[in-house]
């Protein structure tokens, strides 16, 4: 199995459990466009403590547009560092714009990443 094919499965089980946090339902299924995925830190590659891992759980606003508006970071385990990356890539997501009953409509999701090289 190929590097994007692991990345567009985990893609596709990231928007699967992403859907499931939509409620009351949207119009048409939550749909995820764009999905860069986080970037390492580069000073942690070779960082042996277990503190250079963790997850990072970051809540953001899906704006009517399909655009991401406000983050934060929920919680994390390991470095403070490993927050960043989490926080500019779900900064960079894009989804199909949101309707409910016709109207545009915002939602408030949460995603965790793995953080680890």
């Amino acid at each position: 199995m190929t590097e994007s094919h692991v990345t567009s499965f985990r893609q596709k089980e990231d928007v699967q459990l992403l859907r499931q946090q939509v409620s009351p339902p949207l119009d048409t299924p939550l749909t995820l466009l764009e999905a860069p995925l986080p970037r390492y830190p580069s000073f942690l590659l070779n960082d042996p403590s277990p503190k250079a891992r963790g997850d990072v759980t970051v809540s953001f606003e899906i704006m009517p547009s399909g655009l991401v508006g406000t983050t934060r970071v929920v919680s994390g385990t390991g470095e403070d560092a490993l927050h960043k990356p989490a926080i500019d890539a779900v900064r960079r997501w894009k989804f199909a714009p949101l309707l409910r009953n016709g109207e545009p409509a915002r939602l408030v999701l949460q995603h965790t990443f793995r953080m680890e090289p």
